[in-house]
């Protein structure tokens, strides 16, 4: 009886072994560090193209730089200012900013990093 019992605990613990097991949801398409990428947001604002840089300059801080550029009387202009910087944590996929004391969380996925549903693209 010991042994039957042992070989029914045994399949049960294997059964769950099994449907335990690592599924493709767990893979993930994120780089292992954001030091040294740069992530453009942008969108379009009276006829000006505005953009929002995340630059991730160390493994906690970076800097945000606005971006902006439009044509007038056929030529282009492109502009561009440093509106901070910020604190991160990062634990692959997910990102968690600080701006002034702001919090706002974000994921990536590939090429996109999306924060507080907006979209933010990588730079190459």
């Amino acid at each position: 009886m010991n042994k039957k019992l042992f070989k029914f605990l045994f399949l049960v613990c294997s059964v769950a072994a099994v449907f335990t097991a690592c599924s493709k949801d767990d893979e993930v398409d994120a780089p292992d560090s954001l030091v040294g990428t740069s992530w453009l947001f942008e969108t379009e604002e009276d006829g000006v193209a505005v953009g929002i840089e995340l630059d991730f300059t160390s493994a906690t801080t970076g800097d945000v730089n606005i971006i902006y550029g439009g044509e007038k009387n056929g030529i282009l202009t492109l502009g561009g200012f440093s509106a901070g910087e910020f604190t991160y944590t990062y634990s692959k996929p997910k990102v968690t900013l600080s701006i002034n004391g702001e919090k706002s969380t974000g994921k990536i996925n590939g090429n996109k990093l999306t924060i507080d549903g907006e979209v933010f693209v990588k730079e190459d």
